[in-house]
Parts: structure tokens; C-alpha cells; sequence
């Protein structure tokens, strides 16, 4: 192993136990409490590795986000890559998205915490949440656009579709007050809807 491949090796453990104890930290005492101290503490290095590697407490919590939505990824693109046709594939995908969600400690104490009026990691999946939207619809508009469905499509139209799915999901997730299989049927529905009407 070359000695560049061992560095960025070690630096991705960091990050991993970082992320790992920010979440921790975050779950037990919610994210108004964390600071940067306390997941060095938790980790065992430096207060200054941890700035090093994150910048600080704004990036670290962008950082944890993101490698959540990676997990919520996986279902999705797992669900888009099976051979049925697309509204039954987004509907599993929608309903295995919320059912993660409602189980999530991470998107829970997010949510209780933004309820509470205390800082909170909310502003990330909503009003500062470009970074997470453009991730989520390039992966699955990289699973939807392999799909026979979108063949008749352009590239723009089903980035358009896309955005608009993961939107109303991220809306879902958000702010939960229907059941996984109510919300994954509405989506589903929307999608058919689209499909079926064709190229505009």
C-alpha cells in the first residue's frame, strides 16, 4: 500500500469515529449541546484534529447529514435498480425511505429539537438543504434515468421528475403525518400521473 493511500485511509477512519461520536453527542444531549470539545473528547484526539479535518461546528453537522442521507440513498437506489416497472419501484423506495426515517434516532431528535425552539439540524434538511437536494436527485436520477420508462424522456425532463419526487419526499420526512405505504401510494401516484402523460 502506497503511503497516499494509507493517509487518505487513516483520514477516513477519522472521519468515520468523528461522525460517529457527533452522532452520539447529538442523539443524547441533542445538537445545541455539542461542541466540538466533546466529540474530540469522545473520539480521542484533539479539539484542534477535529477542526483540521471539519472547519468547524457548521461543516461537522453538514458532514453528519450527509453520510445519514447516504443510508437513505441505498434503499432508494436498491428499490430504482430491480426490474419492475418505475411507479411500483418508487413506491417501494418511498415507503422503505419513510419507514428508515421513522426510525432514525438522528432524524428524530433533529425534528423534537427543532419542536423545542433549540438549535437543531432542521435549517440542513429544509431552508439550507441545496447540498442534500442536489446529492439525492444525482443519485437517483443516475438509478432512474437507466429505467426503459425514461427512455421517451429528455435528460431535463427527468431531472425535473426527479427533483420533484425528492422534494416531496424530503417534505414527507420532514414533516411525517400520514403513514409510510399512504405516502409512498401519493408518490407513486404523482409519478404514474408524469409517465403517463409522456414528453411534454
Amino acid at each position: 500500500m502506497s503511503a497516499a493511500r494509507f493517509a487518505d485511509q487513516t483520514r477516513e477512519r477519522l472521519r468515520a469515529r468523528v461522525l460517529d461520536a457527533t452522532a452520539e453527542l447529538t442523539v443524547g444531549r441533542g445538537w445545541g449541546s455539542v461542541t466540538m470539545s466533546a466529540v474530540a473528547d469522545l473520539v480521542g484526539v484533539s479539539r484542534q484534529t477535529v477542526y483540521n479535518e471539519f472547519g468547524g461546528k457548521p461543516a461537522l453537522g453538514e458532514a453528519l447529514v450527509m453520510r445519514e442521507l447516504e443510508s437513505f440513498l441505498e434503499l432508494v437506489t436498491g428499490e430504482l435498480t430491480t426490474g419492475d416497472v418505475l411507479v411500483d419501484a418508487v413506491g417501494r423506495a418511498v415507503e422503505s425511505v419513510m419507514r428508515a426515517a421513522a426510525d432514525n434516532p438522528l432524524l428524530k431528535d433533529v425534528l423534537v429539537s427543532a419542536q423545542g425552539g433549540s438549535a437543531s439540524l432542521l435549517p440542513l434538511l429544509t431552508t439550507d438543504s441545496e447540498l442534500l437536494l442536489a446529492r439525492a436527485s444525482a443519485v437517483v436520477g443516475a438509478a432512474v434515468e437507466v429505467r426503459p420508462e425514461a427512455a421517451e424522456f429528455s435528460d431535463a425532463e427527468v431531472a425535473r421528475l426527479v427533483e420533484i419526487v425528492v422534494r416531496l419526499v424530503l417534505s414527507h420526512v420532514v414533516q411525517p403525518t400520514s403513514p409510510p405505504e399512504r405516502v409512498a401510494a401519493e408518490v407513486a401516484w404523482v409519478v404514474e400521473r408524469i409517465v403517463a402523460a409522456g414528453p411534454v
